[in-house]
């Protein structure tokens, strides 16, 4: 009796038949998703996260050039402020026993620049992954994005990546 009890949880919570079958592109929109933000965010890039994007081939293009023209949403902008200052906050705690460690900028400096630097970081991964993906989509992208007013770091990544496609 408690086994059936357990399985009839079990089905209501996964679902069964033609409902499981209505939900299943979901996780490969999220799947997608999630392959998109490891890309655009790491950092070290030493997990297979652009490999994984050229894999998800065309797909992937229209992301990745929203992710060029916008920039990170405002959700992972916040995310990213919030732990930034978390950090800084650290730092601070961290020199109050370490006088020989001293913190050399204010919070609002310091958080400024990494993000500043968060951000050139997102759209060069958005354009480097546009180029290792290749095709005539991605190069339009690209060409498109090397007329737009993005920071500097950013249009020289976009326009060495388009050489490359040449």
């Amino acid at each position: 009796m408690e086994s059936n009890v357990i399985a009839a949880m079990l089905l209501l919570i996964l679902g069964t038949g033609s409902m499981g079958c209505a939900q299943s592109p979901q996780p490969r929109i999220l799947r997608n998703d999630a392959v998109l933000e490891a890309w655009l965010t790491c950092e070290e890039c030493t997990n297979g996260e652009l490999e994984t994007i050229v894999r998800a081939g065309q797909s992937m293009v229209s992301p990745l050039a929203e992710a060029l023209r916008a920039g990170p949403t405002q959700d992972t902008l916040d995310g990213t402020r919030r732990r930034l200052t978390g950090a800084y906050q650290s730092m601070v705690e961290y020199a109050k026993t370490h006088p020989d460690a001293p913190v050399p900028m204010s919070e609002r400096e310091y958080v400024d620049r990494h993000l500043e630097n968060f951000i050139v970081m997102y759209q060069s991964h958005a354009a480097t992954g546009l180029g290792a993906i290749g095709g005539a989509a991605a190069k339009d992208e690209l060409t498109k994005a090397s007329a737009l007013p993005l920071r500097q770091p950013v249009l020289t990544v976009v326009r060495e990546t388009l050489q490359r496609l040449q």
